[in-house]
């Protein structure tokens, strides 16, 4: 596949021989047919693929970030060929550098598919107020909990990579907290990429439903070996009144992996929603974020970290729609970038028509630790009401040469001074993480990826 339209055919024509098993594909024998109302919305996501294609120079959205090393990749499940054969004990070891601890529940899934042997979680925990289950388990269950929400909140025309999720994804976490229900522990869901000889390709769609007054809080991780392959997930949630929301995404793919994401969810009247991403892997990767704000004091948090260094780039590109009148969000993403990294941030915020006492911040600022590293910054408001805050800022510089020489004439040499002042940028992110625990974890993580790197 060497162009954008050849990809597109060649996606087209492996749908086919998905619902024609007879033409070739071994991809899903034996699996269990799909609901008809499920495999309509299928066909009209490859349609509308089909009519998109994959997002090209021309698509504003994507200006800055080329997805051809993607679509020039040959991934066995574009191909329509089966899934091969992984090692259980990498996998294991994937999980385990993920330091979750002893009782917290975890869903794991592997190259795309729910691995029960590596999760950790009852389908129906009372104690913690989740229900929980992998996306192939709900949609085969007579209380479905996806099947009246799949696809409410997302467009497959959006672009090519949401159209294609839809059309093919067949597994993913599906998550409801039980009304009134404050959890007591956060819920992991774990997302493996394994090495298997042939470029590998993840389409994964996940639904989390909050219902009227519950809390909780979900942790995904994304990580994986050496190798290529791509993780091309979709999350749809919903908020109901009262309902509170500390959703956390850590992307430490390969070094020479793929990563496309979108989330949207909708927050209702007093809802809350806190966002935390925080992205140092992958060659390539993509994360969207859409919130919608339908109902009055509701609000979301939307805090990001992406630290970069190599060849990495990451592109980051968030929506807040405020929908109605007395709502509130806040927005705070940071990049930390060395080597010939690059990063790309679009923050749109929205504010309606008679949508008054609005109040909106946001703010995108970047460290550059080398000459190379380059950062595209596109802070965004459209504000069509006028009894409003709103307020929107971004920067770029360097290390502050009178704070490095403040520090070493206390004593530092220039690398833990460099060090000492990158850290304390992108610790203000850090240390909004949920839990001691976690935020330790990605703390570590964080330090020995890309910021001891800050210390040359």
């Amino acid at each position: 596949m060497s162009t954008l339209a050849e990809a597109k055919a060649g996606y087209v024509a492996a749908f086919e021989r998905r619902v024609r098993p007879g033409a070739g594909s071994s991809a899903t024998a034996g699996a269990k047919p799909a609901p008809k109302w499920l495999e309509d919305a299928r066909r009209e996501a490859i349609v509308a693929f089909d009519k998109v294609g994959f997002p090209g120079p021309k698509n504003e959205d994507w200006k800055y970030t080329g997805v051809t090393p993607i679509v020039s990749e040959p991934f066995y499940a574009a191909l329509g060929e089966a899934r091969p054969a992984y090692a259980s004990s990498r996998v294991a070891a994937l999980v385990g550098t993920l330091a979750i601890p002893a009782g917290e529940p975890a869903l794991v899934f592997v190259n795309g598919s729910y691995a029960a042997a590596f999760s950790s979680v009852d389908a129906t925990d009372v104690a913690s107020g989740f229900t929980v289950r992998s996306l192939a388990a709900d949609l085969s269950a007579t209380d479905s909990i996806a099947a009246s929400r799949l696809g409410r909140k997302l467009d497959a025309s959006a672009h090519g990579f949401l159209a294609l999720n839809t059309a093919f994804a067949d597994d993913g976490a599906v998550v409801r907290i039980s009304e009134g229900r404050v959890a007591d522990k956060p819920l992991h869901l774990v997302y493996v990429g394994v090495a298997t000889g042939k470029p590998a390709l993840a389409h994964l769609r996940s639904v989390i439903v909050a219902e009227p007054g519950s809390a909780a809080t979900i942790v995904e991780h994304y990580v994986g070996e050496p190798g290529v392959y791509l993780t091309n997930t979709a999350i749809e949630i919903a908020l109901a009144r009262s309902a509170t929301l500390r959703h956390v995404k850590i992307q430490d793919e390969a070094e020479t992996a793929y990563h496309v994401a979108r989330l949207e969810a909708e927050v209702a009247e007093q809802a809350s929603l806190a966002s935390h991403v925080v992205t140092i892997g992958g060659a390539l990767s993509r994360s969207e974020i859409y919130v919608r704000l339908v109902g009055r004091n509701a609000e979301c948090r939307l805090d990001g970290l992406y630290a970069l260094s190599g060849e990495r780039h990451a592109d980051h590109h968030t929506v807040v729609d405020h929908v109605v009148a007395e709502t509130k969000s806040f927005e705070n993403y940071k990049g930390v970038l060395d080597g010939s990294s690059r990063g790309v941030f679009t923050g749109r915020v929205m504010v309606r028509r008679d949508s008054q006492k609005v109040e909106a911040r946001q703010q995108n600022k970047n460290l550059l630790l080398s000459e190379g590293a380059v950062v595209e910054t596109r802070p965004q408001l459209e504000i069509y009401a006028d009894d409003v805050q709103c307020s929107h800022g971004a920067a770029i510089g360097r290390l502050d040469e009178s704070a490095l020489f403040y520090l070493r004439q206390r004593g530092l040499d220039m690398d833990a001074a460099r060090g000492l002042l990158t850290w304390a940028f992108a610790s203000e992110i850090l240390d909004r993480l949920p839990g001691e625990a976690l935020r330790q974890t990605v703390t570590e993580r964080v330090r020995f990826v890309a910021l001891e790197r800050a210390g040359k």
